[in-house]
């Protein structure tokens, strides 16, 4: 097993570990949070050395799994400044893991002579933008028949006075590439019940730069949310799929996956199909994960986004038997990828910090009993605890004690 050790600030100190290892070729995860924790703990516990290149405090590099490099990259960097952050590292070769939208995209654009020192299993640059940009991944959708919202693109605020009343009922406003969007506002989306609200959020929105699209809302709880994660390999073989259900969510209309059980595949074979037929269309390779709404109204599995990087949950699929990071890894080293036909099926999954304020909300509004509260987390995985790996669930409880504090201090 790697060493839990962290490291210091000298190159030496890489390099003498590195020789040691010459049977496994390390792995560097760029990126932050609990994506980049669930790699690292998903590679580390297939003894394959995982580096981490993280913010100062972020609680992923408290993993016994990961060294740190002693430099950090932005998650929001682009192919230029990765070029220059690889160029300067002391390793010779590294498999790497983006754990963002931006850098997975920032992966796909190197340059030849770095992409094979500094390996990945990505889908093309052009397969990131695609699916990134809500507008292109709508065309695309049009082009195959495969449900999905009806998605507007808004390029001037007069394409907002030309829309009909009836495309603002159960409308919001999305940004085409969100990740940078929700790291300035907090949100992954703005609801809109009128043409004059759509226009004052959009001039709010212009400002500050995003372009976004008018998007229908799928109307239906939590529960009618389902999501397909896996992986395809160099050959476009589909290696893997692994299907679960929302069951709760935070905040309630645009917020993540707080409490999720796994189910199989057979529950939503028409999604599995249409996602099956995309893949297949344009070429994908590497790790994935489709969000997919059901639509009550008309029967049809919608899809609503596809991410072509780890995802949040990536661990909670490692520990009920698909472990995607290894097979990425195998992948990118053109090495045979093993392929998983089953998985545990009934898993459940909470995190902890937001299905709290989800279930606090929920209580209060006699939705939920402590009873069921309580059943829902007894036995569920937890993507920031680990028995063993206890450190990163420790360094995060504290951060979020002192951000408390802070925050309501006189």
């Amino acid at each position: 097993m790697f060493s839990a050790a962290k490291s210091t600030s000298t190159d030496d100190i890489f390099l003498n570990e590195l020789s040691g290892m010459a049977s496994s070729l390390p792995a560097l995860v760029l990126g932050s949070g609990i994506t980049a924790l669930g790699v690292i703990r998903s590679l580390g516990r297939e003894n394959i050395p995982v580096y981490y290149s993280n913010f100062e405090h972020d609680f992923a590099g408290r993993s016994r799994w990961c060294r740190l490099i002693p430099n950090s990259l932005n998650p929001f960097a682009g192919t230029g400044p990765l070029t220059d952050f690889l160029k300067g590292l002391p390793h010779e070769r590294m498999v790497l893991f983006p754990c963002s939208d931006s850098l997975a995209r920032a992966m796909a654009g190197l340059d030849p002579d770095i992409a094979k020192r500094f390996p990945s299993s990505l889908s093309s640059l052009e397969n990131h933008d695609m699916l990134s940009d809500k507008e292109r991944f709508a065309d695309v959708l049009d082009r195959l028949g495969l449900p999905h919202p009806r998605t507007f693109l808004l390029k001037t605020r007069e394409d907002l006075k030309s829309a009909t009343d009836a495309d603002f009922n159960d409308a919001f406003l999305k940004p085409q590439r969100s990740q940078e969007f929700m790291a300035h506002f907090g949100v992954k989306a703005f609801r809109v019940k009128s043409r004059r609200e759509a226009l004052k959020r959009y001039d709010e929105i212009h400002k500050t730069g995003f372009s976004v699209v008018l998007q229908e809302y799928i109307p239906g709880p939590p529960a009618r949310h389902y999501f397909i994660d896996g992986f395809v390999d160099r050959r476009g073989r589909i290696c893997a799929r692994f299907v679960r259900q929302r069951l709760r969510m935070e905040p309630p209309d645009f917020g993540n996956s707080s409490y999720m059980i796994t189910v199989a595949p057979e529950m939503i074979s028409p999604a599995r199909e249409a996602l099956d037929r995309l893949l297949s269309t344009i070429r994908f390779r590497g790790i994935y994960s489709a969000e997919f709404k059901y639509d009550e109204r008309d029967g049809l599995f919608k899809i609503l986004e596809i991410n072509s990087r780890p995802w949040w949950y990536i661990e909670f699929a490692s520990i009920c038997g698909v472990n995607v990071c290894k097979m990425a890894y195998d992948d990118a080293l053109d090495r045979p990828v093993d392929s998983v036909k089953t998985y545990i099926v009934g898993r459940r999954c909470i995190y902890a910090y937001y299905d709290t304020l989800s279930c606090l909300r929920l209580y209060r509004q006699r939705r939920l009993t402590l009873f069921d509260w309580i059943k829902s987390w007894w036995g569920a995985n937890q993507p920031e605890f680990s028995w063993n790996d206890p450190m990163p669930c420790v360094w995060s409880f504290l951060a979020r004690t002192r951000s408390y504090f802070f925050r309501r201090k006189p």
